[in-house]
């Protein structure tokens, strides 16, 4: 992303260096203005429904745990749900939900996609439109012949994101139910990772009602087996789970339903699930509603970076110290730090500029001021160019270059302050003698 920069027409005798926290205001200003928003950090759910709601009773039992899960903070921030996959959901259902979720957020676009119906029932997924979109393969109905029920994948991307490194998969699934029922239940997660390892290594969420009765199931191990799309259990394997919060998912006791993500999740770079966000909402069993109690993680989005040079001299003297004020900093759209990657970057100069800085920057921290000094050491017109290059995984705008142009002039000698009054006193005495005519 190549920049005009900002240049002032007017001497300043007193230098930048002096007014850094005013200038980190405006250069703030300019970050605002100058680029475009990005969604903010992802709060991501699934819940097998048991078939509703069917009715205004059931519509206000579910509207009061989607408002429970937008208002339970995390990590220093509360959020709507941005997307939730939805199990035993029927046909009523799938058109209820998704009023019920814009009735929490009425500034939400809730969409939703669902397989076909076996016994009633349908894997679903409802998103935020206005926080994710789908690309590239888009919503696909997997026709699962290892189970009862076909499994729903979606392919999405942060809103205001353009890289693809920036794309997560989430697996809307419900495994085979019954303690008898291990091996099939075995079938269906090989058939879910053969699918996942063949998109390479990729940010992938597996969620849904598994029906796993203990860790050492096959089905549960064949998830977390290796390859590229090894699931992690945020709970035993990353110890993820919200302090003073539950692990069972079902009314037996038992954890059921699970939200498990591949490595690419869990290593500090761009997208990931928060660490200390996974938790069960604690809606009560035994309601009329569903004997399933709703997963909920939160997850960082990538880093997005901008920079900006504030006003500087066009014109310096040689020699004269002088120098333009570079401001970064990540500007991701969140809520609390937490909600982004940091911002790793560089900058380096070219030409007759001088300065380099590897550096860091934290959302919500404000911008990073970095000092480039120019070569006045020779006169004449100077060029240069600023490069700010991110190495952060998928990182909206990852690099800024501003061309820099400036003039050097030589100090006035003694003979040039002489001819200068010698041609002012001529031009004085022609216009007195124009005058007397």
């Amino acid at each position: 992303m190549i920049r005009t920069p900002l240049v002032s027409a007017f001497r300043r005798r007193s230098h930048i260096s002096h007014g850094h926290s005013c200038l980190a205001i405006i250069a703030g200003l300019f970050l605002v203005l100058l680029c475009q928003q990005v969604s903010a950090q992802l709060r991501i759910a699934n819940w097998n429904v048991y078939n509703n709601p069917d009715n205004p009773s059931e519509d206000n039992l579910m509207r009061a745990v989607f408002q429970g899960i937008s208002d339970q903070s995390a990590n220093g921030f509360a959020d709507s749900i941005d997307i939730i996959t939805l199990h035993e959901i029927d046909t009523a259902g799938t058109s209820r939900i998704p009023n019920l979720l814009t009735q929490v957020d009425p500034s939400a676009n809730y969409q939703i996609a669902y397989t076909a119906s076996v016994g009633g029932d349908k894997n679903a997924i409802a998103y935020n439109a206005n926080t994710v979109q789908l690309v590239g393969t888009g919503m696909t109905t997997l026709n699962n012949p290892s189970g009862p029920r076909d499994i729903l994948r979606g392919q999405f991307r942060p809103i205001g994101y353009t890289s693809s490194d920036a794309d997560f998969y989430v697996y809307s699934m419900h495994f085979k139910a019954g303690s008898s029922e291990s091996g099939t239940r075995n079938n269906e997660a090989t058939y879910v990772r053969a699918n996942s390892d063949n998109l390479g290594s990729v940010n992938v969420i597996y969620a849904g009602d598994f029906n796993f009765y203990s860790a050492s199931e096959s089905g549960y191990q064949t998830i977390r087996s290796s390859g590229n799309g090894q699931g992690f259990d945020p709970v035993l394997d990353l110890g993820y789970r919200m302090p003073g919060t539950s692990d069972v998912t079902y009314a037996s006791g038992r954890r059921f339903d699970f939200q498990f993500v591949t490595g690419e999740l869990t290593d500090s770079e761009g997208m990931d699930m928060i660490p200390g966000s996974y938790r069960v909402y604690p809606s009560n069993f035994g309601s009329s509603l569903s004997d399933h109690r709703p997963v909920v993680a939160d997850y960082q989005i990538p880093a997005v970076m901008d920079a900006a040079i504030l006003p500087f001299d066009l014109i310096y003297q040689l020699n004269e110290s002088a120098e333009i004020l570079l401001s970064v900093e990540n500007i991701a759209d969140v809520l609390a730090a937490a909600g982004a990657d940091e911002l790793d970057y560089i900058v380096s100069v070219t030409g007759e500029l001088l300065g380099s800085y590897a550096d860091t920057a934290f959302a919500l921290e404000g911008a990073n001021l970095h000092s480039i000094f120019l070569d006045t050491s020779t006169p004449g017109i100077k060029t240069g160019t600023i490069l700010v290059n991110s190495t952060s995984f998928a990182v909206e705008n990852a690099s800024f270059e501003f061309p820099i142009s400036y003039t050097v002039v030589p100090e006035p000698t003694a003979v040039a302050l002489l001819m200068l009054g010698i041609a002012l006193l001529c031009n004085r005495r022609r216009t007195s003698r124009f005058d007397g005519v």
